[in-house]
């Protein structure tokens, strides 16, 4: 059996202590303008009440896709005040199929099951999906039927969507995906997709210990 001297035990908690240290003093510094922006035209988490994080991304985007297995494995770690939303950005006319394809998804309750699929079939296994048909035609491996889809797709809720994403990816000044906004009121800048949630849960955090204060207050 191996044993440690108590120098060696010393040494040993010293360490750990100083890295617990760093990690408090690192997540302490996260700065607005480096680390992430306050917005200046903010907007209304869609849950009262709760914690928004709302992630904008692109079906199209390979950083979309590096970041979707993390943030999907950080979401289901969640407490109960914080709501994760996915939405499909429309910053461009080539990005309205796939974002339709999501929005049809979600009322036909299949999105969530479905969603790291077609990331895997777009990047992964490099299928062609570029028309109504082909999106019809992978969603109908999760039940749904064509005539069903095509109905959907063609909805006036998931239109009423496209413009909603629309508008707030101009609203909060994005130029780009993947984009994480925090409760309507900052984005995370660009860094390590795991720093950017070690960020996200810094300003979850924030937001939290400002809404405590506020109800003190009342």
């Amino acid at each position: 059996m191996y044993k440690l001297n108590l120098k060696k035990i010393i040494l040993l908690m010293s360490v750990l202590f100083a890295n617990t240290f760093l990690g408090v003093v690192m997540a302490d510094n996260y700065v607005e303008g480096k680390n992430y922006r306050v917005l200046e035209r903010p907007g209304i988490p869609s849950v009262p009440g709760k914690i928004e994080v709302q992630e904008f991304f692109w079906y199209g985007c390979p950083h979309c896709y590096q970041l979707e297995g993390k943030i999907s494995a950080w979401s289901k770690t969640l407490p109960a005040d914080v709501n994760f939303i996915h939405t499909p950005a429309v910053a461009a006319p080539h990005w309205e199929l796939l974002a339709s394809g999501y929005f049809a998804a979600n009322n036909l309750g299949v999105a969530k099951e479905a969603h790291a699929a077609l990331f895997d079939a777009l990047h992964r296994d490099r299928k062609r999906i570029a028309t109504t048909e082909q999106l019809a035609a992978f969603y109908k491996d999760y039940g749904v039927e064509e005539a069903a889809f095509l109905a959907q797709i063609n909805s006036f809720t998931v239109k009423t969507a496209l413009r909603k994403s629309e508008q707030s990816f101009r609203q909060y000044g994005l130029t780009g995906v993947p984009a994480v906004i925090v409760n309507g009121k900052y984005q995370v800048l660009g860094q390590s997709y795991d720093e950017m949630l070690r960020v996200v849960d810094f300003l979850i955090d924030k937001e939290r210990q400002a809404l405590n204060t506020s109800t003190k207050a009342k």
